[in-house]
């Protein structure tokens, strides 16, 4: 086997390793997201997000005392796909497999793909 032919093959072994591990990431996330009622906080946020957008950005400061990104992005996905359980977590469920992804380029940016994996 030739040196290029070795590095192909397992450059193809890393890109199918990384996507079975997105894939498992994305399938826990999603696992059972419709299931239980929204919690106490997720029902909070569903009310602020249908708040007018300066209402919004005031109450977020005094209620949650956090930057408003989230429920900004909560209102306008809600507009699209509805209050649902699943439609209201999915954001945080596509922002967790953002973070593995995000995660897996900066470990193999400082260690190497065998360490990222």
């Amino acid at each position: 086997m030739t040196p290029r032919r070795r590095v192909g093959w397992r450059r193809t072994l890393h890109a199918s390793l990384l996507a079975a591990t997105l894939a498992l990431a994305g399938a826990l996330r999603l696992h059972g997201i419709a299931r239980d009622s929204l919690w106490g906080d997720e029902a909070l946020s569903v009310i602020i997000a249908k708040m007018p957008l300066t209402d919004l950005l005031r109450h977020v400061a005094w209620w949650e005392q956090i930057p408003p990104l989230h429920h900004l992005v909560l209102k306008v996905w809600m507009s699209i796909f509805g209050e649902r359980e699943a439609a209201v977590r999915m954001p945080s469920a596509l922002a967790g497999l953002a973070a593995v992804a995000m995660m897996y380029l900066l470990v193999r940016r400082l260690a190497g793909r065998g360490a990222a994996l």
